[in-house]
């Protein structure tokens, strides 16, 4: 994720490089593919989740740990299948893995506060930021779909996003107009 974003790097691609060189699996390779498409897909809704949880402002943390932070909510939120405690041991140990030791025991605090306060977190009230979609877009659906079908388009528009892959800041370019 961090590379993706560093790079520039159309996700699909960068991803599958990734799984080539860590030698995953088929059974990793789809975790990984989801865990990486689930970020990228809900990143604006596990931001405004993160702002609840994290003291200080996002901004100030290390790319590798905010992206960790991002996964590991993802999974508690949005994943059924890993148990909570493997969550966050896995999230400290890939933050210790990826240079940032001292914010370890950051990670730990916040993942293991977002599995206690599970469905008691504020929900953003805003569209964009519910359904993950840059508000220039949900702008554009709302002049053309009217505000009244606006709500009953986006989850269809996010669970047909989770097909395709791109990179995030390309989805602005899809409301540009001449």
């Amino acid at each position: 994720l961090v590379a993706m974003e560093r790079q520039k790097a159309w996700s699909n691609g960068h991803l599958k490089k990734v799984i080539q060189e860590e030698h995953l699996d088929k059974r990793d390779a789809a975790l990984a593919t989801r865990l990486c498409y689930g970020v990228l897909q809900n990143r604006l809704l596990l931001d405004f989740y993160l702002r609840q949880l994290v003291t200080g402002s996002l901004r100030r943390l290390r790319p590798i740990t905010l992206d960790v932070l991002r996964l590991g909510l993802y999974q508690l939120y949005f994943m059924d299948k890993i148990p909570p405690s493997a969550v966050v041991n896995e999230a400290v140990s890939q933050t210790r893995r990826f240079g940032d030791k001292g914010a370890a025991g950051l990670v730990n605090a916040v993942l293991r506060g977002a599995d206690r306060r599970r469905g008691q977190l504020r929900e953003p009230e805003d569209l964009a930021t519910r359904y993950s979609h840059p508000q220039p877009l949900v702008d554009l659906l709302a002049r053309d779909l009217g505000q009244e079908n606006l709500e009953a388009v986006l989850p269809a528009i996010s669970h047909g996003l989770e097909m395709l892959s791109g990179r995030p800041a390309d989805c602005a370019k899809l409301t540009d107009r001449p």
